[in-house]
């Protein structure tokens, strides 16, 4: 058939993919990997050293366990002032029993998406601009909920959207507003992701080997063996 041709279709028959019976060599390759994939995945590396909840509605309302080890784990590998992600990042929606196992595969479905580490350079102003969307999707549970290390936020969600904080401290000192601080969070963040605008107005570090080198759940993993 020559490119452009035109192509006569006769007739058409609908058919159910359940009812295609598979290649035997394909199938055979595909029970291969999934072989050696689900080897890989189901590999042991820890456990949970308490009782946690990924649960939706815990992760996108308010502080979480699960999350601020991840935040912390951010911060300790990057020596960053703060550390940042937001709920919807975590996609278990899950509870875990104390000392229940913990493979590859449960950190894979918790932190499914190939997100990377980065770390910037930002101001307070526009810090504390980021966090404030993230508070504003309380109401409907949307995923804009920062997790954070390194902070102590009081909010109120009584109050309107964007004038959620009450108070807002680094190291036990109010957040200055024209300071820059170092911040650990994610490329889908640092790219405004989830309405994080903000974050893109910041200074990404030169030479950091971190950039766009370590994934999240790469990093989670690493920290729980």
């Amino acid at each position: 058939m020559k490119l452009g041709s035109t192509v006569n279709i006769h007739s058409i028959e609908r058919a159910e993919l359940s009812d295609i019976s598979a290649d035997s060599f394909v199938q055979a390759q595909v029970n291969e990997y999934k072989f050696r994939l689900d080897r890989l995945l189901d590999e042991q590396i820890g456990y949970w050293d308490g009782d946690y909840s990924t649960v939706r509605n815990d992760v996108r309302k308010g502080q979480n366990a699960f999350g601020n080890y991840i935040v912390d784990t951010m911060r300790r590998v990057t020596d960053s002032d703060i550390a940042l992600i937001n709920g919807g990042s975590i996609r278990g929606n899950r509870t875990y029993q104390d000392h229940s196992l913990i493979t590859r595969r449960t950190i894979a479905s918790e932190l499914p998406f190939r997100t990377n580490l980065n770390v910037i350079s930002i101001k307070g102003v526009h810090l504390l601009e980021a966090i404030e969307i993230g508070l504003s999707g309380l109401d409907e549970l949307e995923g804009t909920f920062p997790h954070i290390s390194g902070m102590k936020i009081v909010f109120d969600s009584n109050n309107d959207a964007g004038k959620r904080i009450v108070s807002a401290k680094i190291k036990g000192k109010k957040v200055n507003l024209n300071k820059e601080y170092t911040l650990a969070t994610t490329d889908y963040l640092y790219n405004g992701g989830d309405g994080y605008k903000m974050l893109s107005l910041a200074r990404q570090i030169e030479g950091s080997i971190f950039l766009d080198s370590i994934l999240i759940s790469d990093l989670v993993q690493r920290s729980i063996r």
